[in-house]
């Protein structure tokens, strides 16, 4: 039988797992019931986990490959989705019980347009965030928005503003035309 005490590495690997686990939220993460049993958590980078919440396992690649590797330690049955899963759940508004049916709604997805200035100048373009294909050049930063609201039924991030200068900024002086 293996030695119950973790190594240092072990206990290091541990710690950062149980560490990210409370910041799932935050990294984007998202769940939603699929049945009573079975919650998915969609992945910013790498797709949709699902997690048996009675058999408490996870199809993540950390998961398989620990419950594979450390058989017996503290790590082989749990995984960052799996510690962070009751409190992911709780920050969107969903009760952490098992549900008797799955739930309808949809895990919210980032808006697939993205508002910047065109070339720098007065417009706007509309472009897609992947691949950065233009959609479409507005004259107002308002009928960007609008367009992106129109064909995806979501509120864009917004770009920030820019600052206009200020006469103290300037270092152009009118009068010394012709001065060197």
């Amino acid at each position: 039988m293996k030695d119950p005490r973790l190594s240092i590495n072990e206990a290091r690997t541990l710690a950062n797992v149980r560490e990210r686990a409370t910041r799932l939220f935050e990294d984007g993460y998202r769940a939603r019931w699929v049945n009573a049993t079975t919650v998915e958590i969609d992945s910013p980078t790498n797709g949709i986990y699902e997690i048996d919440t009675e058999a408490k396992t996870c199809d993540c690649p950390f998961f398989t490959k620990a419950s594979k590797k450390r058989a017996g330690s503290d790590l082989d049955r749990t995984c960052k989705h799996l510690l962070g899963l009751e409190q992911l759940l709780e920050l969107q508004g969903i009760h952490w019980k098992r549900q008797e049916e799955a739930d309808p709604t949809p895990i919210p997805q980032p808006c697939p347009l993205t508002i910047a200035r065109y070339k720098g100048g007065r417009h706007w373009a509309v472009r897609e965030t992947k691949g950065g294909e233009l959609v479409v050049v507005t004259l107002y930063r308002k009928g960007a928005v609008e367009v992106v609201r129109r064909l995806t039924g979501q509120e864009p991030e917004l770009p920030k503003r820019r600052r206009f200068m200020r006469e103290s900024d300037c270092t152009y002086d009118p009068h010394a035309r012709g001065k060197s």
